[in-house]
């Protein structure tokens, strides 16, 4: 009878043990399990933007993370685009579990390197057209990220402004930017907008 009762006694104290060690949560670390892998993020960027590096840090600073105990930094600078391939591929190498890359040649060369960690691509052109994304909506793959797209921001603009304002007929569009121009025009002629021909010519001569 003894006998019994401790078998139901272990069985019942076990059983939850196990569970908890197999959820890893419950009891502390035994001292053969190995330590909690810290998150390894690739930068990749250029030497003549560094404040990219300070916003990342920034960001991670903010969530709560500290650098070198909840997450780790790899660091890869080109001098020149055409080190983005080799250095791309070392950080691929590491391995890190996500590559932040900076710019569109960046962009590509960790494109290049890997079709399964996740990047995050920094002040791309148009994604689209530099093959980055399939498409704005469903960008397929491995990647996401933040892109100057001067062209169709000015048409936004213009799309929002008519739609907190459905009454407006013209609009006054200042931009030191070509391409956002290009954009404006288009999308007021669709929307029926008019711009003055005064300020685009100001515009134009403030660009040159």
């Amino acid at each position: 009878m003894k006998d019994l009762c401790r078998r139901r006694f272990l069985h019942g104290s076990l059983a939850p043990t196990g569970l908890a060690l197999l959820s890893g949560c419950g009891l502390p670390s035994l001292p053969w399990q190995p330590p909690p892998k810290i998150p390894r993020i690739g930068f990749l960027g250029t030497t003549t933007a560094p404040a990219e590096i300070e916003a990342l840090r920034d960001g991670l600073r903010e969530l709560g993370h500290v650098e070198g105990r909840s997450v780790v930094i790899e660091e890869r600078w080109a001098d020149s685009t055409e080190q983005f391939p080799a250095l791309a591929t070392e950080l691929v190498g590491l391995p890190v579990d996500l590559i932040v890359a900076g710019g569109t040649v960046a962009t590509q060369a960790a494109m290049s390197a890997t079709s399964t960690i996740p990047i995050v691509f920094l002040n791309s052109g148009d994604p689209v057209q530099a093959g980055l994304v399939a498409s704005l909506a469903r960008p397929g793959g491995n990647m996401t990220g933040l892109s100057n797209q001067q062209a169709q921001t000015g048409g936004k603009r213009l799309q929002l402004l008519r739609d907190l304002v459905p009454g407006v007929s013209r609009v006054m569009f200042l931009t030191t930017v070509v391409a956002q121009t290009t954009g404006a025009l288009q999308e007021a002629q669709a929307l029926g907008l008019t711009i003055p021909d005064s300020v685009l010519a100001q515009a134009t001569e403030t660009i040159k």
